[in-house]
Formats: C-alpha cells, structure tokens, sequence
C-alpha cells in the first residue's frame, strides 16, 4: 500500500457536495461492510474500493438514485395481476409475490393450483366461483416454532454457552441494584 493511498483512506470520510433535490450532503467512505456512498441518512454500497478515488458528485447522485429505485417494494402493495372485482364487498385478485402468483380475498391469501402458479396463462381459465372455491379450500401450513429449552443446551454442549452464562450473570447483576 502506497502512501498515497494511506492518504487517501485517512480522508475519508470525505464530502463530494450537495444533492441539488435534497439540499443534503453527499459523502463517500468506507464503513465496515465496505465502501459507500450516503446521502444524507442513506447509505449505499460502491462495488469497488478504487472507484471511491475517480467517483464524481453527479457519479455519486446516480449511484444513491438508481438504490433508491432498487429498494425491493417488501411489505408495499402491488397492482394485481387479474382482478374479479369485489365479492361481498372485498376485493377478489390474483397477484405475482415472492414464490408466484397467489390469490387475496379481502386481507386474506390463498394459494392457487399448481398449473396456475408456473403458467400465467391459465389465469383466463379462472373465473370468480372457481377462485372462491379456491380460498373455502385452501387451508394454510402450520408453523411450528420450537423453543429450545436451558436442558437441551446443556444436553447438546455440556454446560451452557459463555454468552447465555455473561447474560445471565447480568442480569443477575441488574436485578440486586
């Protein structure tokens, strides 16, 4: 490593300007997942180390624009694949999610068949009494959560692990005070 790139990396974090939109500033450094780019309170991640050198402003502003536009829309509402209008006043659709298409009634989710799912064209094929066949069937998995207990652990490692002890012993601490 050259003293020039010491340097450069003592810099850091370094302020290229300001978002003309935001009015917010726009710097670059290296965090500990590696190089980035923020603006204002958002964080973005720059592929290269090296390309923190030559990074421009407008080059950063694209950077932070083209994340913002990538952010996944988890958790948002999407537009329906088909809809098949409101029945007994709730919205009847299919919409496209993680694992495929899937039906919603109201606030409720329903699985499709099989074929329906890999095959968006056999989505003409469904009509309102067969999706609402669909949902009075659909019965969904359990989720089961096991708790493992002190006794398996114990079980499993012999005593039970530094950190369960340190935090119990904190906790012990926090109590008497």
């Amino acid at each position: 490593m050259s003293l020039e790139e010491v340097l450069f990396i003592l810099s850091l974090p370094k302020v290229l300007g300001k978002d003309p939109e935001t009015n917010e500033e726009i710097k670059v450094g290296i965090g500990k997942f590696g190089p980035y780019v923020a603006l204002g309170k958002n964080f973005t991640s720059v592929p290269e180390f090296d390309a923190l050198r030559t990074l421009t402003l407008d080059k950063a502003i694209e950077i932070t624009k083209h994340a913002k536009e990538k952010k996944g829309t988890k958790g948002q509402a999407t537009e329906p694949v088909k809809t098949f209008g409101e029945v007994d006043g709730k919205l009847l659709a299919v919409f496209s999610g993680r694992y495929g298409l899937y039906g919603k009634y109201g606030k409720d989710n329903f699985a499709l068949e099989k074929e329906m799912k890999s095959n968006p064209s056999a989505l003409d094929t469904l009509t309102v009494e067969k999706m609402l066949e669909l949902y009075k069937n659909y019965t969904p998995k359990e989720k089961t959560k096991k708790k493992t207990t002190k006794e398996e652990i114990e079980q499993k490692w012999g005593i039970l692990p530094p950190n369960i002890i340190f935090y119990k012993l904190c906790f012990i601490i926090m109590k008497k005070a």
